[in-house]
């Protein structure tokens, strides 16, 4: 772990009037964590303290091992609903509800540790759209990859002011091998792709059916990109390569902040929310100062002070933040939405196929070249926003609104939560509230050296922190390890 990195800029003496400048060198040689994300924050919220960065790792484990216990009671809330599944459709249909009241319930809870707790903000210049979405009923959400928590933004939405909604991902099958949080969010029916999406259109809407046969508001939330480039990574040098050779390919400018986007068989998902499909820009900024007193706003909307994250892929300095960067206090992230709509789709093979017998019009590569135009798009956001530290869209301060956090909700269901742990403790090992309490700290405390072990572990065989879900550094390092690499896809074609 290393110490808070310097912030880019600092407000000026006279406030916020002054607008922000881009620094000459931002970012260059002021994370020198070696994995590039991770813990980046001095100051966790509640106490505002500024410790040697031993003692801050420490910290940090510690309050990303009390978070676990949250996702362990979660999680064992669901294994109990788990038996339902045996009693055929019915039975399936009543673990759904049953394990959405849950989930619901719950989310105050997961929720109340990052935002309330460590200062984890969220910031749009959209906000109106944000409300708007919601009170769509479901939705599609599109998000770029620069982070691994961005998960949490979808999470927070779904929670936060409006009609609440469930939030479900669309993840890569190694999420659901991630310890406890990841199988938690198996059991709670995310769409987890083992190949792409065309190759598991069968898959795919096989869960959508299944969403479909218990009503509700759902918000399917996830990143076309698929993947994370991380700094110093042979393997993922090489994924970015193979993204820019395939923009050459069509005769597109290479994207300078994202990877392309997978595109095929993303229309299967079109039947989830038609007329209600999003698609999000998010850029991260870590706070420097006890509370995030640092991150200001000027009056044309520039965000000044705290150190940006969100760089250039090319950029040795880009950090990709991850669940301690947010435990570790005070990360800001800046969110700009639009409302998008799918095109029709002809895979080439199928087309090609159908068009031998006359049976399928040749193939299209409408929505190919729609999210394409998207993430062009959201990479020039991206761009303004490294150059002038706002969206091209902000022209003001007051364009820019804070998700509310409703600190005295989620703290009393965290209390809640509490208190029915302790009584399911006290009646499954027969002990009084004491043995109960030395029970959690046992559990709390070997969370703790577990994970730290784990952590530092995969931090070292691979020199990346990948904490999306705890445990995932190690996981994914040893998967590097066995298998040559992580493997994010073939190079890309233009069909």
């Amino acid at each position: 772990m290393a110490h808070r990195r310097a912030p880019s800029e600092t407000p000026s003496e006279q406030g916020d009037e002054t607008p922000f400048k881009l620094p000459e060198s931002p970012n260059r040689a002021r994370n020198p964590y070696l994995g590039r994300g991770g813990l980046v924050g001095p100051s966790f919220h509640i106490t505002g303290l500024q410790l040697p960065s031993s003692i801050e790792a420490l910290r940090v484990y510690v309050i990303t091992s009390l978070w676990l216990l949250i996702v362990v009671q979660f999680f064992g809330g669901l294994m109990l609903l788990l038996p339902l599944k045996l009693l055929g459709p019915w039975g399936n249909r009543a673990y759904i509800r049953l394990s959405m009241l849950w989930d619901g319930f719950s989310q105050g809870a997961l929720l109340c540790v990052p935002f309330s707790w460590c200062g984890m903000r969220v910031h749009t210049s959209t906000w109106p759209h944000c409300l708007s979405s919601k009170a769509g009923g479901s939705s599609l959400y599109m998000s770029n990859h620069s982070s691994r928590v961005d998960w949490l933004v979808g999470l927070y939405l779904g929670y936060i002011t409006g009609p609440r909604v469930h939030v479900r991902f669309i993840a890569e099958i190694t999420m659901g091998l991630m310890p406890i949080a990841g199988w938690s969010r198996y059991l709670l029916g995310d769409i987890l792709l083992r190949r792409t999406f065309h190759r598991d259109a069968i898959n795919v809407k096989r869960k959508l059916a299944e969403y479909a046969s218990v009503p509700g508001d759902r918000m399917l939330f996830f990143a076309p990109e698929g993947a994370i480039a991380d700094v110093g990574n042979a393997k993922d040098a090489q994924y970015i390569d193979a993204c820019e050779a395939f923009c050459a390919e069509l005769g597109r400018p290479k994207m300078q902040f994202l990877l392309t986007p997978r595109y095929k068989g993303l229309s299967v998902l079109k039947a989830h929310a038609p007329q209600n499909i999003c698609t999000a820009t998010m850029a991260f900024i870590t706070s420097s100062a006890p509370f995030g007193r640092d991150i200001k706003f000027a009056d044309d909307g520039s965000v000044v002070g705290g150190s940006l994250c969100t760089l250039p892929l090319r950029d040795p300095a880009r950090v990709v933040p991850d669940i301690h960067t947010v435990f570790g206090g005070g990360l800001h992230i800046f969110v700009a939405t639009e409302q998008v709509a799918l095109p029709a789709e002809n895979l080439s093979a199928d087309a090609a196929a159908g068009a031998a017998d006359g049976a399928a019009p040749p193939p299209n590569h409408k929505l190919r070249d729609a999210l394409l135009d998207d993430y062009a798009r959201k990479d020039a956001e991206l761009r303004c926003f490294r150059e002038k530290r706002r969206f091209s869209t902000v022209t003001r301060k007051s364009d820019w609104v804070e998700f509310p956090c409703p600190h005295l909700t989620m703290n009393v269901t965290i209390m809640a939560y509490a208190a029915l742990g302790l009584k399911w403790i006290t009646f499954a090992y027969g002990v009084d509230l004491w043995g109960a309490l030395r029970h959690c700290g046992t559990v709390w405390a070997t969370f703790v050296v577990m994970h730290a072990l784990s952590h530092v572990i995969g931090v070292a065989l691979s020199g990346h922190s990948r904490e999306s879900l705890v445990g995932e550094s190690a996981i994914k390092a040893i998967m590097e390890m066995t298998k040559g690499g992580l493997n994010h896809g073939k190079a890309k074609k233009a069909d």
